[in-house]
């Protein structure tokens, strides 16, 4: 069995992995690049592409799943799997989608068993733990256990042959609990100060952790996307571990932008008469070198406090301790380098 690793380890964005079979390969996640990468796509063949009967998403970000369009322009037609929420938040339609739960497990064809849980990223986003053709091989996803909202089934005494793990929150920033009370300490002296807070979010993902964390502190203004995401709780229940907290409090204006890298024109302009206001634009995830929030960021006018939606080198450590993986390969990171194709003897 060989893994092609499309994307995803050495660098933040693109995953992708492509597992060779005998008789058919399978994928996990599709995504791409950064705007303005010169070729953003999976580091895939036509050939590999084509041979794929099974492409399984971890959640819906485009880091993960935006490069289906392509793959299809470049033969693909095998089938989909993913939770049904992913499917609702993808911005295009997949052709042969297959719905899994949270804690089921599904035999895909006589060779392929598919068995996942919740990941704990966003409403959801799942790890996969995978038999194919007499391997086992694991893939968390984006996996964070220090949530405040969001559930997460603990990997905990499973076994694989090969593991591909999350890493990607740097260490040297400290802790989960201490990054969740830097963005707390930071938000909270600003609305003291009488100034606003601008906060750019994921549309689905830790802008409902920031609003649990920061209960209280102010007024939330919420643009549409966020205000759906919040009105759709109630009916995505089995993805918290517990209720979301009233956001009705007063005081000043924090501020829900469900853009991340500010594409859109009317939240920029927001972003500018607020910073130009005093206001404190708080960047809490990552900001892609030629996006309009790096922009602010390289103009000392955007302050970056990373809030933990990913595991680190430490709990990375942590779950190999608490599971037998034979081999471990830490994704979506920067730091931890490719190894390159990688065999499974029989």
């Amino acid at each position: 069995m060989n893994i092609v690793i499309g994307g995803g380890v050495g660098e933040h964005g693109r995953n992708c992995f492509y597992v060779e079979g005998q008789q058919a390969s399978i994928m996990v996640d599709c995504g791409i690049m950064s705007e303005g990468d010169a070729h953003p796509y999976p580091r895939l063949t036509a050939e590999q592409i084509s041979r794929v009967n099974w492409l399984l998403l971890t959640h819906s970000h485009q880091d993960h799943t935006a490069a289906y369009p392509w793959l299809v322009s470049q033969g693909f037609r095998g089938q989909v799997l993913a939770s049904e929420e992913t499917f609702a938040q993808l911005p295009f339609e997949v052709e042969k989608p297959c719905v899994i739960e949270a804690g089921q497990g599904l035999d895909l064809e006589q060779d392929l068993h598919v068995s996942c849980g919740r990941s704990g990223h966003c409403v959801g986003s799942l790890w996969y733990e995978i038999d194919f053709q007499g391997r086992r091989l694991l893939f968390s996803g984006d996996y964070t256990e220090d949530t405040l909202l969001y559930a997460c089934d603990k990997l905990r005494g499973h076994w694989a042959d090969i593991a591909f793990l999350d890493s990607s929150r740097n260490p040297v920033f400290g802790s989960a609990e201490a990054l969740q009370m830097q963005i707390l300490r930071a938000v909270t002296n600003t609305i003291r100060e009488g100034r606003p807070v601008i906060l750019p979010v994921p549309r689905h993902g830790r802008g409902l952790e920031l609003m649990q964390l920061l209960y209280g502190i102010g007024h939330f203004r919420l643009d549409e996307d966020s205000q759906a995401a919040r009105d759709a709780i109630p009916f995505q229940q089995e993805w918290f571990k517990q209720p979301l907290k009233d956001a009705s409090s007063q005081g000043g204006s924090i501020y829900f932008i469900a853009d991340t890298q500010l594409k859109k024109p009317g939240n920029r302009v927001l972003a500018e008469r607020l910073v130009a206001e005093g206001g404190l634009l708080l960047l809490t995830g990552h900001a892609e070198d030629n996006s309009f929030s790096m922009r602010f960021v390289k103009r000392g006018e955007a302050s970056i406090i990373s809030y933990p939606t990913h595991a680190s080198d430490r709990a990375v450590d942590l779950l190999c301790s608490l599971n037998s993986f034979a081999q471990v390969v830490r994704t979506h990171s920067e730091r931890h380098p490719d190894p390159g194709p990688i065999t499974l003897a029989d």
